[in-house]
């Protein structure tokens, strides 16, 4: 078995690795000094097509898998854990949706949490946990996610009790 990343990964790691030395690197500290989220620098790893990553291309990702994000995540953590765990947590509850949600549910959620314009997260403290770290109101209802996690759970989805359901919340960024 062959254990050499690909020239193309070896692409992907280090133009993350440039972006994240010269653009996270230097805000790091102020920002976790201040309890600042870097919602501009969240931006521009979604306009990279870092949140991308791992999506299905019909859903406007680039095709690739877990392990790519991976690598893409461990050099966005070498700058700033902040932003590298909301990146991963925003792409798994992402993969959430593509993997169980609806068709509707996909063509809601999953074009904004792809192109990186939209935090997400999974369980039952998501909502509350972003609107803390926003210290702003969601742009959605409990209303909405109520409606979700219902159509998560219908006869089309292996998630049918409330154990194995993983509510998905969004906030615009």
């Amino acid at each position: 078995m062959d254990f050499e990343l690909s020239p193309e990964q070896v692409a992907l790691r280090d133009q993350v690795a440039a972006f994240a030395k010269d653009e996270v690197a230097p805000l790091a500290e102020t920002l976790d000094r201040e309890c600042r989220f870097p919602t501009e620098l969240y931006r521009k790893v979604g306009g990279m097509g870092i949140t991308a990553i791992p999506f299905a291309e019909e859903f406007g990702g680039m095709g690739l898998g877990t392990f790519e994000m991976t690598l893409a995540i461990e050099q966005l953590a070498r700058a700033d854990q902040s932003l590298a765990v909301t990146t991963m947590v925003s792409v798994a509850a992402g993969l959430i949706v593509e993997r169980f949600g609806t068709p509707a549910q996909k063509a809601e959620y999953l074009p904004a949490i792809v192109r990186g314009e939209s935090y997400s997260a999974s369980e039952s403290s998501a909502l509350e946990s972003i609107r803390f770290m926003l210290k702003a109101k969601p742009t959605f209802s409990d209303v909405r996610l109520a409606r979700l996690a219902r159509g998560l759970a219908d006869a089309s989805s292996p998630a049918r009790t409330a154990a194995d359901l993983r509510v998905v919340s969004t906030v615009a960024v």
